[in-house]
C-alpha cells in the first residue's frame, strides 16, 4: 500500500505516493534537489543542463493522473 505525502516542489505543496524505502538527504552536481519532503529527504533531483529529471514516486499509479506528472515525460521543448 502506498504511503501519501506532501513533498515541496518549487516551493509548491505536491501530494504524491511513496513506495520507496531508501533515502538520500542531498545531491551533487550536476544534479540539483528539486522535490523534498518535510523531513529533509530528497523526492526528486533535476540535472541543471540537461533535460534529465528522476522523481521518487510513482505517477503512474495515481487515477487520474495529474497533469504535472504526465508533463515529466514529455521532451522539453516540445
Amino acid at each position: 500500500m502506498a504511503d501519501r505525502q506532501v513533498i515541496h516542489v518549487e516551493g509548491e505543496l505536491k501530494e504524491i505516493n511513496s513506495y520507496h524505502h531508501y533515502a538520500a538527504l542531498d545531491s551533487r552536481p550536476p544534479l540539483e534537489v528539486w522535490g523534498m519532503a518535510a523531513d529533509g529527504v530528497v523526492k526528486a533531483i533535476r540535472h541543471s543542463s540537461q533535460p534529465l529529471t528522476d522523481i521518487m514516486w510513482h505517477p503512474e499509479r495515481s487515477k487520474p493522473f495529474a497533469p504535472a506528472d504526465v508533463a515529466l515525460f514529455r521532451v522539453r521543448g516540445r
